[in-house]
Parts: C-alpha cells; structure tokens; sequence
C-alpha cells in the first residue's frame, strides 16, 4: 500500500518517447539522551536493554506500510554507526517505542545490540525520522546486521560496518564511489550494481538529490513538488524530494547492503549556491532560483534544506538550528581513520564558498587573470581551509583521502592558450586557495595524496599540480584525482547532443588530454560508478558504466578502466585490459 500521494511509488519498467547500500556486545550503556527542542531530527543514543516487548517473536514483516523508505547505516566509528529510518505517519503512534536490533548474523541469533528509542524522540517535528547513534556499542573492524522494530513489526534488514581501530593495519579498503543521482534523468541501476559490489563502505559525493520538478523522459520518474513550484521554495519540498528519490528500490537496496559516507554538493539546496561575505548571505547562480534576490527567502531557504538533509542522511555531523548564524548551524567537514591505511578527509565546499567571480564556464583567455587569484576567494572558507590543511599534514596513515565535491585539477577547453574555457564553478574559480592549499601539502612532504571528486558527471583520472596556467608540460606531481561520474544527471553527450560510439569517445578523450596533460583518463559519454581500492602497496580506481535508460537490477553494466598508483609514487598505470 502506498502512502503520501507518489513519494512511495515504485519507479515504472518503460521509457517514455515525449521527454528524459562481529561478535557479542554487552546490552549495557547510557540512559537515551534525546535532545528535546523538537526542531530537528536529533541523533538519539537508544537505551540498551533486555525488555523483549518491541521485539516480539511473533512480530510481521514489514510491507513497506511501517518503514516505507526502508533503512540506512552512516558514519561509521571503531565502535559504532549511525542507523536511520522513517516510521510512516500512517503507521505513527505516540506512545509506540522503536526498537533497534544489531547482530553478528542475518537471522540475529548473535545479537551484538538491543536498544529502544522512546517514543518521544520519533517526532512529526522531525518527519518521523529517526537516527540512532550506536557509537561505543558495537565491536571495530565489524560487518553486522540490523533491523528496527516498531508495534511488532520488523523492517528490512541492513547490513553494516565499523572502523578498524586507529592502531590496526588492515589489509585493504574498499570504496563504491556515487554522485549526482537526477531522479528524472534516469534509472538506478548503477545502485542496483553498487549494492551486489563486495565494497567496505559507500561514499556518496553530493547531489543525493536535485531541486527541480517536472516531467521525465522514463516513466514513474515524475517529480511534483508540494509548493507546486518547478524549484524547491522550502522544507516541505526538500522532504518530499528525500522521499521521492528514497523510493527508488535500486537506491534504497544500496544504503541497505553499505554504510554510508556522504557530503553534500550543490543540488541540496540550490544550484551553483555560494556565500555573499558582503551581503551576509547565500545565493544561488545567476536564473536558478526565481527568488535568489530576496536575502530573508534565500536564508531560510539554505536553514531548510540543510534540516532536510540532516533528518534523511545517517550522518555524525554538527548541526544547531539555533546558532545565531546560519554558518555557524552546520558542520559538514569530518575525517574517518581506516587504521593506519587510510584517512578520508571530507570537507564542505558549498556553505563557505564565495562567489566565484564568473560564468560557471568562463571565456577565461579573455579574463583578468587576477581575477582567479583573487587572494579573498575561497572554496572552503579559512577556518576549514586551515583545519583541512592539519588534518591533511597530520595524517599518519599510508593513504590521505580527500572527498571532494568538485573538480580539484583544472580540466580546460578550447583551440589555444589564447582563449579556453575553465569551470569557475569548480577549483579553477579558486585558483589562488588551490595554489595556496597544494603547496601546504608539498611543503610539508604530504605523499600518497589521492582525491576523490564528483560534480561534472564526467570520468575523470589525473595528476594534481601547483598551477594550470599554461598547456606546457607537466609540473611536479603533488597527488592524483580519480572523479566519478553521475549515476544519471547529464553529462556533456547528453547537454551537447555528441555522437555516441567507441571512435567518437576515443576522439574527444584524445583531445581534452591533449590541452590538458595532466590528465590520463577522460569519458563524459557514459554514467555509472567507480570503485577505490586502497592497500598498503597501491591504489586501484575502477571506473563502471551502467545504462541508466534500464530500469533492473542487472543493468547493462561495463568496466571501462582500471588504473593503478603505486604508493610513494604518482604514476597512473592502466591496466584495463581493453581500454576504452
């Protein structure tokens, strides 16, 4: 039975012809602290116990009128995660407790945990979201189970993972990278795939979902909003959003079956949005918000979207909805520690980011120069510029992981040093904080350094240098990037009309590497994902395509390149055996 008007449809088969995711732990722990203001989905410690009631025997399987958007497992610590769901309103009652059950086995006879969620913490206020922080309960380096239970009915089960202790050296690290998931652009089957990859954890690089409304070429991916409005104006909006796109059985399979590890990009909110420093308040790129030039809208805007995100997203990350400033009510930026192996540093490019002084694609051989390295431009904002740098420099571990939401390296277009395009939109728009921030890290000897990007929809493998002033040969090496391209939004072949086929792919990556020689891999015909692999040897980038026009759980799926950097080296072996 489906509730909440389309929110809970599940997605037609066909497309249309008009339009386009152990062990045994003690029960015991702290009393639930549940945060009362009520104005957002707070993260609760259930209270572990043994009472058996919320986990009757006897209890039934959910039919998707309990746990409509099923559950989600994130931000994973050595001894805990983040475990989320959404009871159905229609299933909501006030004085009904949630239980959370956590096991070393499927059928959860080894249970690990037990605990309840009080009534009072599954608020209407909250959109009946729950986030339970399991942190200090559960056993490290762990893959476990778990379910919600809730008036004798169980939800689906998920799978999910803890961090190997800092002192640990594991073996290897594997990462499903996704980004920019357009529920109107396409199917998901690029979750469907992600879901069966044996990976440690899911790393999502923003865009989880889109703003807009309106027709889809593929049928069931009609997207209205309750504002009625093309663009989303408030809170209500963004929650049907997170609903909308939750419904998708592919997407939802795969935040069951992985932990997640998520930022944010643009689409969250709104597109290409940055932070007026003079005026004190967000914007959104020039056209994409038919209110962008009211400042008290485009603030609560940002406050709503931001509440939005925090109760759907299973993430361990600060959050005051009543900070006096709407920069001080969000802290995306976080590091996780895989033991000595690898550190993944996240940061946010999008709260803190000024106005990058151009078009998003600019005639930059006609610009100032001086333009792009205007000193007070930042992508990050100092304070999280800084923190980034310590966190970058510090890092003892084999590997330094960036998540970072746009491209890093400059990737250029055009006919001559005289005129070429640069996506200010991206770190070319920031050019003197990236200068500043590549030689922090050569400067104090950072090495293995290995960025991993979303945004451009767009496959992209490179070296990472100090400048990209000129076409000349390559500088010194100071890292690599290895992007991942959209799961369906579109991607240059779809917004210029290119001709499809192997031949024409070839030509056009032959070209972008020939005016851009730091790069060693370049596709924006396909969508897919990529999987990174790290070891204490090497770093493996598997680059995925999957046809986004198939709406099944074997989508057309194809390894496009595989490319290999050895640790203490930046060097780019691909070792595809038939490369694209």
């Amino acid at each position: 039975m489906a509730h909440e008007g389309s929110t809970d449809a599940e997605p037609g088969g066909t497309r249309r012809d008009v339009l386009r995711a152990a062990g045994a732990a003690s029960l015991c722990g702290a009393v639930a602290t549940l945060l009362a203001d009520g104005a957002m989905a707070e993260e609760v410690a259930p209270e572990p116990t043994s009472r058996s009631k919320p986990f009757a025997a006897d209890g039934t399987d959910d039919d998707g009128t309990t746990f409509s958007h099923s559950v989600a497992s994130g931000d994973p610590t050595p001894s805990g995660v983040v475990l989320w769901t959404r009871v159905h309103p229609e299933a909501y009652d006030p004085d009904v407790p949630l239980g959370v059950e956590v096991a070393a086995d499927e059928e959860f006879t080894e249970v690990a945990y037990r605990g309840v969620v009080e009534p009072s913490a599954i608020d209407p206020a909250d959109d009946y979201a729950v986030k339970a922080e399991l942190d200090g309960e559960l056993p490290a380096d762990s893959r476990l189970y778990y379910r919600f239970v809730y008036d004798g009915v169980r939800s689906r089960v998920g799978r999910c993972r803890t961090l190997p202790e800092p002192t640990d050296s594991p073996e290897k690290l594997s990462l499903a990278v996704v980004t920019c998931q357009d529920f109107r652009n396409g199917y998901y089957g690029a979750f469907a795939r992600v879901a069966d990859e044996e990976v440690d954890f899911l790393v999502h690089l923003g865009d989880l979902i889109y703003e807009y409304a309106g027709e889809s070429e593929y049928v069931g991916r009609d997207v209205a909003l309750p504002s009625g409005k093309s663009v989303a104006h408030g809170l209500e909006d963004f929650r049907y959003l997170h609903r909308r796109y939750r419904s998708d059985r592919h997407l939802r399979r795969a935040l069951e079956r992985h932990t997640l590890v998520a930022i944010w990009d643009d689409h969250e909110i709104v597109n290409n949005r940055y932070w007026d420093y003079e005026e004190d308040r967000p914007y959104a790129g020039p056209g994409d918000h038919p209110r962008n030039d009211e400042p008290e809208f485009m603030r609560r805007l940002h406050a709503e979207g931001i509440k939005a995100w925090w109760e759907y997203v299973p993430a361990r990350v600060g959050y005051d909805p009543d900070a006096d400033h709407l920069l001080d009510a969000f802290e995306l930026r976080r590091t996780l520690r895989f033991g000595d192996l690898a550190d993944l540093v996240l940061t946010d490019e999008r709260l803190f980011r000024s106005d990058p002084g151009g078009d998003v694609l600019g005639e930059t051989g006609r610009a100032d120069p001086g333009e792009r390295d205007d000193a007070d431009r930042t992508m990050l904002g100092s304070e999280q510029r800084q923190w980034f740098v310590n966190e970058s420099v510090g890092s003892e571990a084999t590997w330094t992981v960036w998540a970072n939401e746009v491209l890093n390296a400059a990737l250029k277009a055009g006919t001559s040093e005289a005129t070429f395009y640069l996506n200010h939109d991206a770190w070319d728009g920031f050019e003197h904080e990236r200068r500043h921030i590549m030689g922090e890290l050569d400067r104090n000897g950072v090495e293995n350094f290995v960025v991993l990007t979303g945004d451009m929809h767009s496959y992209v493998a490179g070296y990472l240098q100090h400048d990209y002033e000129t076409l000349a040969p390559l500088q010194e090496r100071l890292g690599v990037e290895f992007m991942t391209p959209a799961v369906t939004s579109a991607n240059l072949k779809e917004v210029l009309g290119l001709p499809g086929g192997r031949a024409e792919e070839e030509a056009i990556e032959a070209t972008v590497r020939s005016q851009n020689p730091h790069v060693e891999f370049f596709n924006s015909h396909r969508w897919g994902y990529s999987v990174v692999e790290f070891t204490p040897d090497d770093c493996t980038y598997r680059a995925y395509s999957v046809d986004k026009s198939v709406d099944a759980a074997d989508a057309p799926r194809e390894l496009l390149r595989v490319l290999r950097v050895p640790s203490g080296e930046y060097e780019i072996h691909d070792e595809t055996d038939d490369p694209l």
